[in-house]
């Protein structure tokens, strides 16, 4: 059968697996197969695994480096400098992005010899200045001469500027600033792209005008947590030589206001993508005015969340005629995101349908007035993959059911109920809902639904919801929701193919049954998060769930609850029992005894056994 199937169908199948199936399982079957696994296209953008080290990555690269035009390294915890100065000894002519580990340490020394290696390099994220002074990282992209996004992190560099009182040494930071921009603008004329996190008191007015003076040529702004005016745009605007924006992204850019878009929208008629966060001032006279002009809006966020932890929540004026303004001006729109509206309803939803057609993803945030109504004209979009609903307390369980039920394309949903309908028991909508398949199972669509996040529901919901969805490859069932062991069980036999399965936050008795049955149907986990307390669960019982499934990678526990649990103990049993590498981390991020978690990370053995070590590098390398 496989070897009747065409390159080209070959090709599409090997796309969809993991870095490691394809240098380790499907470069074994025959010499045809080993021969696609080389073919340009798998190796072009490459996210590479948070578990990979300095010899493994090597490895994979080493044949297919001049294929690859994305390295993506942001996860990579165990790539050091040492590892990306051999790294570069291969040849990269086609890479165009690459991602350093955000967690790493290096010198201008490797970014010197990356330039050398990477003679096309495009874009370089995450430098970030290190403790001993040895990587500007303003002066490292300028190594790059064909440079066309600029990543700019200048309070990470230079330090935090006073508003009062002005200090020499402050105004000796950005005039530092400033001279770096001007040298890298000198050096790497091609600059399109800006992008700027945390640019604080650096990126106001006169920093803007500098901006803009130095790449006249930007077509795409990034401004996260500056302190911007609209005449700053308006100075962007005069200074602008390529006919305006495609593509602006602004996070608490400062006291921006309706007049900032419609200086946007009268130079910028061919912007295609605007993400406003933390936009207080923005108001829903200032969004018609920017649908009007900008015809060619594909992505459209609009999110006045408050800009601090513990801030009332803000209340949006955008109502249904702004959805009426989107649906007749921007048919190509294929993302909107919407925070704290109270005044959009079905009404609105149904005039954004007629005309946007392509809708792939729709985001909404503490929107009261979506109801079982607004679900059902979802179901109009006919292309509709992701839909996020946050709060929305008119949406029924009944209503959630029926969508997914008859939604064809849906393959993401994360909701966060209100109201206690959801905790309820609800056999009779289990009931009525196998009645109605029954009954006119022509109206139903087969499920596709492979990624779901639930807050605020009951057991029942949760069993009801995964009966439906057998296909679904994660569950976040994190907070908010109310489980039981019977419930835990009942969904691990439901989705027998999850790959994620995060209860990290749920407070049920973890018992050794529960275990037992994840052992026996998910075999294909690779994480898993489990918070409940130890009721009779032993170490046999992880280390049976360990082996069963050979593709884990993570495995985090709430401490304080397993207690019997000794780090050490349990490290070296896992090594005996599983055969792969396995290390601990502790995950401190909230300071309470109950959100106390220990990760532990895998190597899968299966993974293990063909990888040599470091000392067969430097062998293949003298040879």
């Amino acid at each position: 059968m496989m070897e009747s199937l065409p390159d080209s169908c070959l090709l599409l199948i090997f796309s969809k697996l993991r870095y490691e199936d394809l240098c380790l399982g499907v470069r074994m079957c025959c010499h045809h197969w080993r021969s696609l696994t080389f073919d340009r296209d798998l190796w072009r953008h490459i996210i590479v695994p948070a578990h990979f080290s300095n010899c493994r990555l090597y490895l994979m690269l080493q044949k297919v480096h001049e294929h690859v035009e994305d390295l993506d390294l942001s996860s990579c915890d165990y790539i050091s400098q040492v590892g990306l100065m051999e790294l570069a000894l291969l040849s990269f002519p086609r890479l165009k992005k690459l991602s350093v580990p955000i967690t790493g340490v290096f010198g201008d020394s490797l970014f010197l010899r990356l330039s050398q290696s990477c003679p096309v390099l495009e874009e370089l994220e995450h430098v970030t200045p290190n403790l001993d002074d040895t990587c500007n990282p303003v002066l490292c992209q300028m190594l790059f001469p064909l440079l066309k996004v600029l990543n700019d992190r200048p309070v990470a560099q230079f330090g935090r500027i006073r508003k009062s009182p002005q200090l020499q040494l402050d105004v000796q930071k950005r005039t530092w600033w400033q001279r770096a921009l001007t040298r890298l603008a000198e050096a790497c004329d091609q600059v399109s792209a800006y992008k700027c996190c945390r640019g604080m008191e650096y990126i106001d007015g006169d920093g803007f005008k500098h901006i803009s003076e130095s790449f006249s040529a930007l077509t795409e702004l990034e401004l996260r947590h500056c302190s911007l005016t609209d005449k700053a745009f308006q100075l962007f605007a005069e200074h602008n030589k390529v006919g305006g924006l495609s593509k602006l992204i602004m996070d608490k850019p400062g006291d921006i206001t309706d007049e900032s878009l419609s200086i946007i929208a009268e130079f910028s008629p061919k912007l295609t993508n605007l993400k406003l966060s933390r936009c207080a001032l923005i108001t829903n006279s200032g969004v018609l005015n920017l649908t009007a002009k900008c015809k060619y809006l594909t992505e459209l966020h609009l999110n006045n969340s408050p800009s601090f932890l513990g801030s009332p929540k803000p209340k949006s004026d955008i109502d249904n005629s702004c959805l009426k303004s989107i649906g007749e001006n921007c048919p190509l729109l294929l993302t909107f995101r919407l925070f704290y509206s109270s005044l959009v309803s079905t009404e609105g939803f149904q005039a954004m349908l007629t005309g946007c057609k392509n809708l792939r993803g729709l985001m909404l945030y503490e929107c009261a007035h979506i109801s079982d109504d607004c679900l059902e004209t979802f179901l109009g979009f006919p292309h509709l993959r992701a839909l996020i609903l946050v709060n929305s307390s008119d949406v029924t369980p009944r209503g959630i059911i029926n969508f997914i039920l008859k939604a064809p394309t849906l393959a993401r949903l994360s909701f966060y109920a209100k109201q206690d309908d959801f905790l309820h028991d609800l056999s009779s909508l289990a009931e009525s809902t196998y009645e109605g398949i029954c009954l006119q199972p022509t109206t139903f669509h087969p499920n596709v639904l492979k990624f779901l996040t639930l807050r605020g529901v009951g057991s029942s919901f949760i069993q009801l919801i995964t009966v439906l969805c057998p296909a679904l490859l994660m569950l976040d069932l994190r907070s908010g929701c109310f489980v039981d062991s019977v419930c835990l069980k009942n969904v691990v036999k439901n989705c027998e193919i999850l790959e994620e399965l995060d209860v990290s936050s749920c407070d049920y008795d973890c018992e050794s049954s529960l275990l037992s049955t994840v052992s026996e149907h998910c075999t294909h986990l690779r994480k898993l998060a489990f918070g409940g307390s130890v009721n009779d669960c032993s170490h046999e019982d992880l280390y049976a769930v360990i082996q069963s499934c050979q593709s884990l990678r993570l495995l985090t526990l709430n401490q304080p609850k397993w207690p019997q649990l000794k780090e050490e103990e349990l490290v070296a049993k896992i090594k005996e029992h599983h055969g792969g590498q396995c290390c601990v981390k502790i995950d401190k991020e909230f300071d309470d005894e109950d959100s106390f978690f220990l990760d532990l990370h895998f190597t899968p053995i299966k993974y293990l056994n063909s990888v040599p070590n470091s000392k067969s590098i430097l062998l293949s390398k003298e040879a």
